[in-house]
């Protein structure tokens, strides 16, 4: 048993309120997944693998599901049963206690007898597991990786499960226990894993007692998703186009204090899925900043502040900002959702995520700048215009927006 078996035993004796969301967050957004994944024509016709290299017992000893049970809870109850009945389960921990536990859970499921592929949960080190019968199939895999710490974490990995086309990966990244351990000798090679060249950047603030820890552990995911992005880089670099990728990150609080206890993040090469989360993610961020966050210190709090007011205050200067830098985007015609892909483009060329706008919240920022006059509407003359900017209007930015 490993090492840390103890440690992992305290926390699954009961679901914490972070643990409720973070397993939330992973349902819904999978539920919406296989509903339009199993329905691409890119996918069409293909079996869906959900992989889950990190499952743990199924169950916390106070009797509530963690993730993998809810998992079956959510296909034995999906509408849509030909997408339900395409999915694979993996699972994989390597603790024998846990698997022992999760086979059980699973083999008395009320779902086990219908699910048309059977589950397959296996006891390796993740170093050992052997992905290349997913990765082979061309089927597009839907991953959860929630490590207890990060060991066995890299861009390897991630890359290859966000690889197939329609792959997505939610990643549990644990930046606290990572600025812990940053620069131990004997952490060297995990973080190496993590952060290839951008390690000596990490190394470079980790000691710096003006930083806030919430800044060192934005800057911890920013380098790890940098580190992916260069290894996609790299391998498409004979490629005419560039290869897109995303990052969508939800931040954890600590429950006794201010700082970061962790993120987890979607990887995904579809904006339609980052459209998608950020749905997911909004519902359950309960912060008004211009970040998804979770404080389980709020839960129940009511703020005289609004998310529509820290939106309103960030996304006019981003867009003047963008526009200052490239003047050709004032001949661009965008669509609230060709803007918003292009918003996200650039974030994460800038900070390598990107950000929490979501479709809704554009529409009503380019409905205000509308109102100010400081958007051209395109092709409108002579038709009869209940609402100036539907999801497929074009529009332009009139120079004035920066006056």
């Amino acid at each position: 048993m490993p090492a840390y078996s103890a440690t992992t035993d305290n926390f699954f004796d009961e679901q914490k309120e972070k643990s409720k969301v973070k397993t939330e967050i992973v349902i819904n957004f999978l539920n919406i997944y296989l509903n339009i994944i199993s329905n691409s024509k890119w996918t069409k016709g293909k079996d869906i693998y959900y992989i889950d290299l990190f499952s743990g017992p199924g169950v916390y000893k106070d009797g509530v599901s963690s993730t993998p049970i809810e998992i079956m809870n959510m296909l034995e109850n999906m509408k849509d049963r030909v997408a339900a009945n395409k999915v694979h389960l993996v699972f994989n921990d390597e603790n024998r206690e846990f698997v022992n536990c999760l086979n059980e859970k699973i083999r008395t499921h009320s779902y086990y007898k219908s699910i048309i592929h059977k589950p397959i949960i296996t006891n390796e080190h993740v170093c050992d597991f052997n992905l290349q019968p997913y990765l082979i199939s061309g089927s597009p895999i839907f991953s959860f990786i929630d490590p207890w710490g990060y060991k066995d974490i890299s861009t390897n990995l991630i890359w290859s499960l966000v690889k197939p086309i329609g792959s997505d990966c939610i990643l549990f990244f644990n930046s606290n226990r990572i600025l812990q351990d940053l620069s131990k000798p004997n952490h060297y090679d995990d973080m190496k894993d993590l952060f290839g060249v951008e390690y000596s950047n990490a190394l470079s603030f980790q000691k710096n007692k003006e930083m806030r820890q919430n800044r060192k552990a934005d800057l911890l995911l920013e380098f790890f998703i940098k580190n992916l992005y260069c290894k996609i880089k790299s391998e498409y670099s004979n490629y005419s186009k560039s290869y897109k990728l995303f990052a969508l990150p939800f931040t954890f609080l600590k429950d006794d204090s201010v700082k970061t206890s962790h993120q987890i993040v979607l990887l995904t090469k579809n904006h339609k899925a980052i459209l998608e989360m950020k749905k997911v993610m909004v519902k359950k961020s309960n912060n008004n900043a211009k970040e998804f966050m979770f404080d389980s210190k709020k839960v129940g709090y009511l703020s005289f502040f609004t998310r529509e007011d820290d939106v309103s205050e960030n996304f006019r200067k981003l867009i003047t900002d963008m526009l200052k830098i490239d003047k050709s985007l004032f001949n661009k015609t965008f669509t609230c959702e060709s803007l918003l892909e292009y918003i996200d483009r650039y974030s994460m060329s800038v900070s390598f995520s990107v950000t929490s706008y979501t479709l809704n919240d554009v529409k009503k920022q380019i409905e205000s700048l509308d109102n100010l006059g400081l958007i051209d509407v395109q092709d409108i003359e002579g038709k009869t215009i209940r609402k100036r900017i539907p999801d497929k209007r074009e529009f332009k930015f009139s120079k004035k927006i920066l006056e």
